[in-house]
């Protein structure tokens, strides 16, 4: 007998060989079945590594406990406004939406083949320009020879006298407005692999937004100018307590088994007024575009 041990055999009539043994041999007419060999048992994986077969990064991420995403995205808000009518058109017709951007940093944990639970923090600024017009208009007496005349046999007599002169001065304006958020995002996402490093993960969730500020220029329900004026858009704005609908698509691409990086599409809406006002509402909507990474935790 030999204290050998094997992972492998293979038989045929005459020779029973012992394969990847410590001291392989042959046992020369061995009647020993095959039934009656003991093989060890393979782990699911030790085939993939023995097949050369790599595991799918993705699975990783599917699997894991854990993983951390930070992301950035631009957009164009689009900016819902109703109430009264000369307050709304006045809005609409100075101040025009700009390019805004989000940041933010999620926390991810499996809950169920392939369902995960996500919650983070998020800051948004939602920018926007207010333009307009500032002019003064006099008018200047003029003393002339000819303020005015008469025709004598066809031909002109000038008189005169004062011409009045009607002058108009000012400048245009663009000055830049922001709205910015701090929000707790909660979300639900599912993972499908769709390649060997590929994987897209819907995701649909609410965010809270616990503080909001507003700086620039503006005009109150009155009409009167606000500039800058923090006491005044403290009560003009909502401070917080604002809750948003958020959802998006997110493809992940495998750099290593611990990293993806992130092509990133949101879509965010208001479901509650920005003002704090009875008379007129304001809501935000969203589509964003962004790039993040995302970290395994094992």
């Amino acid at each position: 007998e030999s204290n050998t041990t094997s992972r492998f055999a293979t038989a045929d009539a005459e020779d029973v060989v012992f394969a990847e043994s410590r001291s392989p041999h042959v046992v020369k007419n061995s009647k020993i079945p095959l039934s009656h060999l003991q093989l060890f048992d393979v782990p699911k994986h030790g085939f993939n590594l023995l097949l050369k077969i790599p595991i799918k990064e993705h699975e990783l991420f599917m699997k894991s406990p854990w993983t951390v995403s930070v992301a950035t995205f631009v957009f164009k808000p689009t900016r819902s406004l109703s109430g009264q009518t000369e307050y709304v058109n006045y809005k609409n017709r100075t101040e025009t939406s700009d390019p805004s951007f989000t940041v933010s940093v999620m926390a991810g944990r499996s809950i169920y083949k392939g369902i995960k639970g996500h919650i983070g923090l998020q800051y948004d600024a939602i920018n926007e320009y207010h333009q307009g017009k500032s002019t003064t208009t006099r008018t200047e007496k003029l003393l002339s020879d000819s303020a005015s005349y008469y025709l004598i046999n066809a031909k002109p007599v000038f008189i005169a006298g004062e011409l009045s002169k009607t002058i108009t001065e000012g400048k245009q304006y663009k000055v830049p407005n922001t709205l910015q958020r701090w929000s707790i995002p909660v979300e639900l996402s599912y993972q499908f692999p769709i390649a060997k490093r590929w994987l897209i993960e819907p995701n649909v969730g609410l965010c809270y937004t616990f503080s909001q500020r507003f700086d620039g220029i503006t005009i109150n329900e009155e009409g009167a100018y606000l500039v800058h004026d923090v006491a005044a858009f403290t009560k003009m704005y909502k401070y917080s307590n604002m809750f948003s609908l958020q959802t998006g698509l997110t493809g992940r691409y495998s750099l290593t088994n611990k990293v993806t990086i992130d092509a990133r599409y949101q879509y965010g809406s208001d479901l509650q007024n920005t003002l704090q006002s009875a008379n007129n509402s304001m809501m935000y909507r969203r589509h964003a575009y962004g790039l993040g990474l995302s970290y395994l935790i094992k």
